[in-house]
Order: C-alpha cells, then structure tokens, then sequence
C-alpha cells in the first residue's frame, strides 16, 4: 500500500513519456512537421495517444480482474481444482490480452493519422491479420531482448575492462521497499 503512490506516479510519467515519444514516431514515420527537437512535441495527438494508452492498459487489467474473479470463484466451488482454474482463467486473460493488443495496435497510428481519437477503429485495419502481426510483434520483441542483453553485456565488459569493476552478478536488495 505504501508504494502505490510512487507506483501511479511512474505510470503516469511512463504513459505520457510513451505518448510523446510514440507522437515523435509517428510524425516522422508520416512526414509531418519539423524535426528540430526530433519531431517531439505535446499537443492534441500526444493526448489522444495517452488517452488510447490509458484505455488499452484499464482493458488489459479488467481482463486480469476478471480472470482473476472467474479463477477465485472456481475455487470457492471446487477447492481441489483451484489452482488449476485459476492457471486456466490467467492463461485465458493473457491470450485475451495478446488477441486484443495485435488487434488494437494501429489504433495509434490511425488516430494519429485521422486527427481523432479512434479506438476501436483498428479492428478493420487488423481484421484477418492476425498471425502475421502477431508473429511479426513476436520477431520483433525477441530481437528487441537479444539487442538489450548483448548491450548489457557489453556495458559491463566495457566497466570491467576501463575500471576493474564487476557488473554482472550483482543483484540489487529487493528483500523490503526500504532497501
């Protein structure tokens, strides 16, 4: 309970970070406005990109709200098969999650395009689409480790090397909020 106040903080400051910089993506994909600052800017698309940002995250954690209902009320009928439904109704949520986020992923795109806010609109733009999003966002996510693995590595060889210090293998303490 304590750390839910810094927790809202740095959502919000994640979910407007995101939407500036998605804007910035999205003028420069389309050719618009000028890059002096790197075509960043706040303005009316980067408000309805927080706003789509918001819906798809309070859609995603009503899906996890309802699993998590679903699963625990299995479990009030059935205490045997408790963690079995409850596995089922998460795995259930997180396909869900998967489905609906390939399905609404242009939606940011296209509102940035149409100048407004367009939510459901990318259920047309993805409709028989699906497996090739979905594996091309899978592809993408992968490489997107592997770049961030081997940049860490590199980081911590370059620190072992310049400065004798040891990066890798030391966890930081997560036993308490405090540490």
């Amino acid at each position: 309970r304590e750390a839910l106040p810094g927790i809202m903080a740095w959502l919000l400051i994640e979910l407007l970070t995101l939407a500036v910089i998605t804007g910035a993506i999205c003028r420069a994909g389309l050719g618009e406005g000028d890059d002096r600052f790197g075509f960043l800017q706040f303005g009316l698309n980067e408000v309805r990109i927080f706003l789509l940002l918001v819906f798809r995250l309070v859609v995603a954690l009503g899906l996890i709200f309802v699993a998590g209902m679903v699963g625990d009320a299995g479990a009030t009928v059935n205490p045997a098969d408790g963690a079995a439904l409850q596995l089922a109704g998460l795995l259930a949520a997180l396909c869900g999650m998967i489905w609906l986020e390939v399905r609404l992923s242009l939606n940011v795109a296209q509102s940035f395009a149409t100048r407004r806010l367009d939510i459901l609109g990318s259920f047309a733009l993805t409709r028989g689409r699906f497996w090739p999003l979905f594996w091309g966002y899978l592809a993408a996510t992968g490489l997107s480790l592997c770049v961030t693995v081997l940049c860490g590595q590199i980081g911590a060889a370059v620190l072992g090397i310049g400065f004798g210090t040891r990066i890798a293998g030391t966890l930081p303490d997560v036993t308490s909020i405090r540490a």
